[in-house]
């Protein structure tokens, strides 16, 4: 027996599915995983949340968790099974995966100093930002704030600008401060900060404008 959310995951009619068995219906993409469950079944009785790619009636592939138990009815043993189709969570997750590789691409490939903010720690540096800088990315990922790349001189400004960023979103995203680095020669910086969307994460772009001063 089957039922009706069978029939929508799989694109049967009911009247095609009853007396036939899945290998009748195809409905492995792969051969092995069949026999696979065949063997787990036959030494164990049972398998749980299994990961297989089934076929849909169309050809299409449905990628689905997978369960199965043999029970007995009187004299009769009867395999009971369950497959949650997780397609469409699967290919949510590799268009997020690809998202994040764009983005972290473009992130270290921007020819620009780029730093991601979370509060005031620095949570992400490129390699642009560690070489103006003169800090590694070890040194600075997860362990610096913002701050310390501030003069003195532009602390204020610089805090009043982060707070009010948080308040309103027309506060100032581009300015001038002067940059702290580790051989000591500050560095005249134009900068742009914009929070990401949705969380509490800054994103921000430093332009070395030194020579132009």
């Amino acid at each position: 027996d089957i039922n009706e959310t069978f029939c929508n995951t799989f694109g049967y009619a009911r009247n095609e599915v009853i007396g036939h068995s899945l290998r009748d219906l195809n409905i492995w993409k792969y051969p092995d995983d069949r026999r696979e469950i065949i063997q787990l079944l036959n030494k164990y009785g049972f398998f749980k949340n299994r990961e297989y790619i089934l076929r849909h009636k169309s050809g299409k592939n449905i990628e689905a968790i997978c369960s199965a138990e043999i029970i007995n009815i009187g004299k009769e043993k009867y395999t009971i099974g369950i497959a949650t189709d997780i397609t469409k969570k699967k290919e949510l997750a590799r268009a997020l995966s690809l998202s994040e590789e764009i983005y972290r691409t473009v992130f270290e490939n921007t020819g620009t100093a780029m730093a991601i903010i979370e509060e005031t720690t620095i949570s992400l540096a490129n390699n642009e930002l560690c070489q103006l800088a003169g800090f590694t990315r070890e040194e600075i990922t997860g362990e610096m704030s913002w701050t310390e790349f501030v003069h003195e001189d532009y602390h204020e400004k610089m805090q009043e600008m982060h707070a009010l960023r948080r308040l309103i979103f027309t506060a100032p995203r581009n300015y001038e401060f002067l940059m702290k680095t580790r051989d000591g020669k500050p560095r005249h910086i134009y900068t742009t900060v914009s929070l990401i969307p949705g969380t509490t994460k800054s994103v921000a772009s430093y332009m070395d404008i030194t020579e132009h001063k």
